[in-house]
């Protein structure tokens, strides 16, 4: 069971939804429990558009992005701009930067879709030699890591970045992140939060899955009909001092059941819950709100409602919130950590709704109506496809005492640079169709062997049951290839293992699909690509396919997400001392895209980080942040520097080193997490 953590202050938040831009419209419609839905009006042609009901933000359409951020417009974008400016929220994550520096504020920020909607509208205006439009064609625009990039950029923060992508759960996951980082003392603050937008992926890949409704969502009613689709974007700033309610604990869990089916007991629910009121020092007992998960979906809201019912007293006051904004997807996490932090300052905890009939599997928790009271501790639920599950607790505001939140001081290197504990690695793999297996590679990256001539065809995914390993794309069978070899050959069992998979850009196959099957018959999209098109689709299928019910996590940082990938699976292995799984995959790029992103073939690499030694230990790893970006990729061997370019290629002095073993021993290895900071590591 997790130990308890310091908490941390929340000294600025805000969330933009269909109800207005800002904290203001959002309190004052849950106060009158007004809703923001309308009918669908997104979308050309109009005729087109689903007989749905959506969230969508108003002025987005208008919202003009500075000059200088010009090059990252998007609608997604334009809503992240909307929420930093709201609420004074740019104003404070600026002054942080002034307290602290920019490369000690980190930048976290969760989203499912990023900026998809610009590549659909890219493929409807695609030329004659079936490229985008030349102002299109932006690789910083076109990527998961999108909004990342893109708030980083507009604060001018220079510490560690990454985008969560886990679905629905991504914006509340962001907070876990940035707890280890500010834990370790890899950051001073940092800047949490989501940014999701309308698009036709998420409008007709719902209606794949028929989830999508009719009416307006009624969340746990008796006869709900579905989901309505909504964006949002919000933003916390997350500091050990100030004033403001806190953040108490986190959990993390994969159901292990299904891709876009929750477990049917909820056990992955319950065991994020369990862990988030462990790391809180809190009991069911404590929490006077609980806003649910709930997007009126029938399976969704049975077992959340089942789990609510069975664990907490009847007082305890519960209720979605998603009949007000619609389910805003990779934004929902931090858009209701909003609404759970607006109820511990002022008291008001919202009422369910659209709910006529509450269905029977409710317990008298859940409420239709609102209520007003002291609230001191609040739970927010997020759950999303691939069974990936987070539970956030909140609690009122107090004095904090500095001595107290400044915990221990963060290891430091001989020149001063902020490091990790020494940490150990064990059962590295590789794959690349000239370099098929680690074996091959550790050869051939040490020069006693040259790069395959017959290219090996990919590995077909054995732990997956037939039907889903004839579907799995090439990203999800070359994640699971080396996932399982790492997991050999560290002697460990997956089931006990937390992961981080890291990918740059993701299946762009089934972007070039959905895309494509967008811009020309939108309602034949197949369910099976839609679910598994998300960013986590190859952890959701490791964690189905090997029974983990771990924390399971999925990232982007563009060209260099393996070395935040790196940084993610270190700070949780060093801030939970418990080894964890680190996969790194990309594919080719096809269609437009390739002309996008110089993307080619398959590279996938993976290896455990433990946070003692075993018999298994290869290496010992020491990591420190530096600022700035190494000058060259530093690679020595012909094989890896013949290899073709591909989004995971920062991997490749990582796995080159440790294939060298004692002749790279103790030379301090640079792999740049963004054009501002790096990774320095040295093997051991």
């Amino acid at each position: 069971m997790p130990q308890k953590i310091t908490p941390l202050v929340i000294t600025a938040y805000t969330a933009t939804t269909a109800l207005g831009t800002g904290l203001g419209p959002l309190r004052d419609a849950l106060a009158a429990s007004r809703s923001g839905l309308r009918p669908n009006d997104f979308g050309e042609p109009a005729e087109q558009r689903l007989a749905t009901w959506i969230g969508r933000v108003p002025g987005v359409e208008d919202a003009v992005l500075p000059p200088e951020l010009a090059p990252w417009d998007c609608r997604n974008n334009r809503l992240a701009w909307m929420g930093l400016n709201a609420d004074g929220f740019l104003a404070a994550a600026l002054a942080a930067r002034e307290r602290y520096g920019a490369d000690r504020v980190a930048v976290i920020v969760g989203t499912s879709t990023s900026s998809i909607g610009e590549t659909e509208r890219a493929y409807t205006m695609l030329g004659a030699d079936g490229r985008f439009p030349e102002g299109m064609r932006s690789p910083d625009v076109h990527t998961p890591h999108a909004p990342g990039l893109f708030v980083q950029r507009a604060l001018g923060l220079a510490g560690p970045c990454e985008t969560i992508s886990t679905a629905c759960s991504s914006s509340a996951k962001v907070f876990a992140s940035a707890e280890r980082l500010i834990r370790l003392g890899l950051a001073d603050a940092a800047v949490v939060g989501g940014a999701d937008s309308l698009c036709g992926s998420v409008l007709f890949g719902f209606n794949s899955l028929e989830l999508v409704s009719d009416e307006p969502c009624r969340p746990f009613d008796a006869e709900r009909g579905g989901i309505s689709l909504g964006e949002a974007a919000g933003f916390a700033l997350l500091e050990r001092h100030g004033t403001g309610p806190r953040l108490l604990g986190h959990g993390e869990a994969s159901d292990a059941h299904h891709m876009s089916t929750p477990h049917p007991e909820g056990a992955g629910a319950e065991r994020a819950l369990d862990d988030a009121l462990a790391r809180a020092g809190l009991t069911t007992g404590d929490i006077d709100y609980i806003n649910l998960h709930g997007t009126a979906s029938s399976k969704n809201d049975e077992v959340e409602a089942a789990l609510v019912a069975r664990r907490f007293p009847a007082r305890t006051h519960a209720s979605s919130t998603k009949g007000f904004t619609g389910h805003t997807l990779g934004a929902a996490g931090i858009v209701e950590a909003a609404v759970s932090l607006l109820a511990l300052q002022t008291g008001l905890m919202p009422g369910n709704l659209n709910a006529r009939t509450l269905d029977a599997v409710c317990g008298p928790q859940i409420r239709r109506e609102p209520a007003t009271g002291r609230v001191r501790h609040v739970l927010s639920n997020s759950f999303g496809f691939g069974g990936n599950n987070c539970a956030l607790i909140f609690g009122e505001a107090q004095d904090h005492d500095a001595a107290t939140a400044d915990g221990a001081a963060a290891p430091r290197t001989a020149d001063g640079l902020p490091q990790l504990p020494t940490l150990y690695l064990e059962g590295p793999a590789f794959w690349h169709p000239q370099l098929p297996g680690w074996d091959a590679a550790r050869a051939a990256f040490r020069g006693e062997a040259g790069l395959a001539e017959a290219p090996a065809r990919r590995p077909a995914p054995q732990i997956l049951a037939p039907a889903e390993r004839r579907r799995a794309p090439d990203t999800v069978a070359l994640a699971l290839e080396v996932a399982s070899a790492a997991i050999a050959g560290a002697g460990r069992a997956a089931v006990d293992l937390p992961c981080v998979f890291t990918s740059a850009q993701g299946d762009l196959a089934i972007n070039d699909y959905m895309c494509t099957t967008l811009a020309q018959a939108p309602t034949q999209l197949s369910p099976i690509k839609f679910h598994n098109s998300v960013h986590n689709a190859a952890v959701g299928y490791w964690t189905i396919g090997t029974g983990c019910q771990q924390a399971s996590n999925a990232i982007s940082a563009a060209l260099h997400s393996f070395a935040a990938g790196l940084l993610e699976a270190a700070t949780e292995c060093a801030a939970d001392r418990q080894p964890v799984l680190l996969v790194g995959f990309d594919a080719a790029a096809n269609g437009p895209l390739a002309q996008v992103h110089d993307t080619h073939g398959l590279l996938a690499g993976a290896v455990v980080i433990a946070p003692e030694r075993s018999e298994r230990t290869v290496a010992t790893l020491t990591l420190a942040l530096q600022p700035g970006a190494p000058a060259a990729t530093g690679l020595q061997s012909e094989a890896a520097r013949a290899l073709p370019s591909n989004g995971m290629a920062d991997a490749l002095p990582f796995f080159e080193a440790l294939a060298r073993g004692p002749d790279a021993s103790g030379t301090p290895l640079v792999l740049a997490l963004s054009d501002t900071l790096s990774l320095r590591l040295t093997l051991g």
